[in-house]
């Protein structure tokens, strides 16, 4: 999946979105594994008291696509969806 794809998949989301979005747009990964991804910091995002907000441009930056194609890539493997071809 290329950054162009992902942009293109994304473009229904708000610009700047909270970790329930995050995990639905990397395909349904759970909260915890999404929290571990940014506070490694492979998607960038600022936290306000105890609330991620990730910029829709982080998750499609040059720095996390890799990681974001193989979230989404193994939650999809056990399931058929049209959006993500295996």
């Amino acid at each position: 999946m290329t950054k162009r794809e992902l942009k293109k998949l994304f473009r229904d989301y708000p610009d700047l979105v909270r970790l329930p979005e995050l995990c639905a747009m990397m395909g349904g990964i759970g909260d915890s594994t999404a929290r571990k991804l940014l506070r490694e910091g492979h998607i960038r995002s600022i936290m306000v008291r105890s609330t991620y907000y990730i910029p829709k441009t982080c998750i499609s930056s040059k720095e996390s696509v890799g990681v974001v194609r193989l979230c989404v890539q193994e939650r999809m493997k056990s399931r058929f969806c049209p959006l993500f071809p295996l």
